[in-house]
């Protein structure tokens, strides 16, 4: 749990990073960029998602988080694109930061080290070096989000300048919240005992900080669980729901600041799955934001996850499967 009870010092140590480049270097990169691309996978991908849709949350719609084997085709000289990655050996971020070097974006590379480093110095891109820890890449996203939004406030692309003064003090209230075990009795009572676990988060408002969860459930808790996005899940997913013989759980993610429309269709979504069994669970949001309640969500899912993980009795921090997988494509793609 120590990793998860530093995120408010990720976030500050990520924000500072930034800066104290900016300081050192005259010619950081050029403001104002037709568009910021992010590019990033696992743990260190979602911080891209989360910023991004803070960006298009306050009217910007040129932060653009991409998947490193879709890149917007129109990349070029007044872009700029940052490739993220925890180890550096991410084999995903590498083949895109290759095809991104031809054409002649500015290049920004987030890194402790690893093989995307040797090749950002090589091309003399921008490198924002993180230091390397014990933790794994999943544990590092408060860091990477405090680096992504500093980033797109000193490119003057989005001011971000009252979340980064104000965030790290919220963050300690979540933390002091979420590390009591206590807090998560009744997640363990509702979901505890379900094999399969549907994660729904809300367009607009809460699609990334379900994803999050579902990414942390598999991983610390190695509870199968997929997410999926409100009302779209009204035309499909809910007719799978609801003609479950076994026991399935559900959780959803939503803040206090949906339209009144939306938030009565997710209602009438919840009444008609738990009419038909479905076991459902809704995290409590902190703070008087959106931006401070999806934090708050994003956070409820590292503490769920782990504290879930324990109860299970399985070890929260290895990925077997993962490794083996990693392994198994080594030779042919590289990576570690």
């Amino acid at each position: 749990m120590s990793q998860y009870s530093l995120w408010p010092k990720k976030f500050k140590d990520g924000v500072k990073l930034v800066h104290e480049y900016i300081d050192g270097n005259n010619s950081f990169a050029r403001a104002n960029p037709r568009r910021l691309v992010i590019l990033g996978m696992g743990g260190s991908g979602i911080a891209g998602r989360i910023v991004a849709s803070f960006a298009v949350k306050r009217g910007v719609q040129s932060v653009v988080a991409a998947d490193p084997f879709d890149l917007p085709v129109d990349i070029n000289k007044q872009d700029i694109v940052v490739c993220v990655s925890h180890s550096g050996n991410t084999w995903e971020v590498l083949e895109a930061l290759k095809k991104v070097q031809q054409l002649d974006a500015q290049i920004i590379v987030v890194t402790s080290g690893g093989v995307l480093l040797s090749f950002a110095e090589k091309i003399s891109a921008v490198v924002i070096k993180t230091t390397p820890y014990d933790a794994q890449p999943r544990e590092e996203l408060g860091r990477f989000i405090g680096i992504l939004l500093a980033l797109v406030d000193a490119l003057k692309i989005v001011d971000f300048s009252d979340l980064l003064q104000r965030m790290e003090l919220h963050l300690k209230r979540v933390v002091h919240t979420f590390s009591n075990v206590a807090v998560f009795t009744k997640f363990f009572d509702v979901i505890g005992e379900c094999p399969f676990t549907s994660i729904l988060g809300v367009s607009g408002d809460t699609q990334w900080a379900a994803y999050r969860c579902q990414t942390q459930m598999n991983e610390n808790a190695k509870l199968l669980a997929v997410s999926s996005v409100l009302p779209e899940s009204h035309h499909n997913l809910i007719e799978g729901l609801g003609n479950q013989p076994h026991k399935t759980g559900c959780v959803v993610f939503l803040t206090e600041f949906l339209t009144e429309k939306l938030r009565f269709a997710v209602d009438m979504f919840i009444n008609v799955i738990e009419g038909r069994g479905v076991k459902l669970y809704r995290p409590p949001v902190l703070g008087d934001t959106w931006e401070k309640q999806v934090f708050s969500l994003i956070m409820w899912s590292d503490f769920a996850s782990y504290f879930l993980g324990l109860n299970r009795g399985v070890n929260v921090r290895a990925v077997a499967v993962i490794d083996e997988l990693r392994n198994l494509i080594k030779p042919v793609c590289g990576g570690k």
